[in-house]
């Protein structure tokens, strides 16, 4: 169980637990590297070093924790970064999965509503889009869905953002032909010379 005390803030906790180590150190420092304690019997010797030695357990309980956490916390971002939200992320998985589900109008009102929640995000503007041209097969709607994104969108690079990406889903839509109206690409081969 830690103890927190709320009136001395953490930094000053840190810092009187690192003051009390250092200073436990050099006391067992200092009683290893005297004399014997200056005492001539050898009684004295071995209650200086049993001295000494209780320091540097004292020393180590106060230091053990703070150079724990300095020497961990480099090593510890590689593998879970301390990236903070101050409020939770958009849920984008509900949407996708009710697209694949086919629940086309479901996933698109949840998109409006992470739109809404999260006025700069690009995604459930693309995420709409996608799902009115090439589910819906409804162009119309797809452009006014993109309009709107552009007047919601806070920053230019967003709406520029937003823009291309229309640009390419509309593009693969023109690409893609009805069912059954292929065109077969004819092949040559040309030998290498």
């Amino acid at each position: 169980m830690r103890l927190k005390n709320p009136q001395i803030p953490a930094e000053w906790m840190l810092a009187l637990r690192v003051g009390a180590g250092l200073a436990a150190f050099a006391l067992g420092l200092a009683g290893v590297l005297s004399e014997r304690g200056g005492d001539p019997s050898m009684l004295g010797g071995i209650g200086m070093v049993l001295a000494a030695s209780l320091c540097f357990m004292i020393a180590a309980i106060f230091l053990a924790g703070p150079m724990a956490a300095f020497l961990a916390q480099p090593f510890g971002n590689l593998f879970f970064p301390a990236d903070e939200y101050d409020r939770p992320q958009p849920l984008y998985s509900l949407a996708e999965a009710q697209a694949r589900r086919s629940e086309f109008e479901t996933a698109m009102t949840t998109y409006e509503g992470i739109a809404e929640s999260f006025p700069g995000e690009i995604q459930p503007w693309l995420g709409m889009i996608e799902i009115a041209v090439q589910s819906l097969n409804d162009m119309d709607r797809a452009q006014r869905i993109f309009e709107r994104g552009v007047a919601a969108l806070p920053t230019p690079e967003a709406k520029e953002t937003l823009a291309v990406m229309f640009r390419g889903i509309r593009s693969r839509r023109a690409e893609k032909p009805e069912w059954g109206q292929e065109k077969t690409i004819a092949y040559r081969h040309h030998p290498r010379g």
